[in-house]
C-alpha cells in the first residue's frame, strides 16, 4: 500500500509492505514472523534560483522507516535477516 502527496513544488509519499509468517523448513516444523516495512520520501524543488541555476531539487529518503528486524529471505533450514534503516539525501542542480 502506498500513499502519495503533491503541493506545488512539493511532494510526499509513504509506501508499506506486509508478509505474513512464513515456514522456514519443507516439514513446517520452524516458522518466521511476519512483518512490516515502510519507505517514505519527501521532495521539493525551487526554480529559477539565480542566473545560472534553473533549479534546485532536494530529497530525503528513509527506507525501512520503523527499523524492524525481520527474514527477508529464507531458504532451505536458514533466513537472511533485511537491510537496515537507510536515510539518503539528495540534491540536484539543473543549469
Amino acid at each position: 500500500m502506498s500513499v502519495d502527496w503533491a503541493r506545488d513544488n512539493y511532494f510526499a509519499g509513504l509506501s508499506t509492505k506486509y508478509v505474513d509468517s512464513r515456514y522456514l523448513d519443507i516439514d513446517n516444523a520452524a516458522q518466521v514472523d511476519d512483518y512490516i516495512v515502510s519507505d517514505f520520501y519527501i521532495n521539493g524543488f525551487i526554480e529559477n534560483i539565480g542566473p545560472d541555476v534553473e533549479e534546485l531539487e532536494v530529497r530525503l529518503t528513509v527506507n525501512k522507516l520503523f527499523d524492524e528486524d525481520y527474514a527477508s529471505t529464507i531458504a532451505p533450514g536458514a533466513f537472511w535477516i533485511g537491510a537496515p534503516r537507510a536515510v539518503a539525501v539528495n540534491a540536484r542542480l539543473t543549469f
